[in-house]
């Protein structure tokens, strides 16, 4: 995973078809605003449930790179108890915390499910001395 930006990296997709399958995805007998019997909300949730990987992947190949943004490549909220600290500053303390707190050594292995970009498993490798694998369901985030 490279701390650079992921835009480039990517086959390009069409961010209106991403957002109107996101969309779409959601939108269900159920959300509409008449009587629905028990088994059309089954089907629809069943069909949502087959979908969801898909959707994951879209949803984060819309939003990653406003994401980067905002908060680097670690998609995290943390507590900022000093108001002059820099978001990205905060982060990465709190990422440092989350190690300490979890009792990180040098040369111990773990595993981010679900990693993202890798943003807080590169950190906590910095920090502690880790060796972390990451694993995602999205291309774009492990390129």
């Amino acid at each position: 995973m490279s701390k650079s930006s992921l835009k480039d990296k990517a086959p390009a997709k069409d961010p209106e078809d991403l957002a109107t399958r996101f969309t779409a995805h959601w939108t269900a007998a159920e959300n509409a605003n008449k009587p629905v019997a028990i088994a059309e909300i089954e089907v629809a949730r069943e069909k949502r449930r087959k979908d969801y990987a898909s959707i994951a992947k879209d949803y984060y190949d819309l939003v990653t790179d406003n994401l980067e943004l905002g908060w680097g490549q670690s998609f995290h909220f943390c507590p900022f108890p000093d108001p002059t600290e820099s978001i990205r500053a905060a982060i990465s303390r709190h990422e440092h915390f989350l190690a300490y707190i979890m009792g990180l050594k040098p040369g111990m292995r773990g595993l981010d499910a679900g990693c993202g970009t890798g943003g807080p498993s590169r950190e906590f490798a910095r920090f502690a001395g880790t060796n972390v694998t990451g694993l995602s369901i999205n291309a774009l985030h492990v390129q």
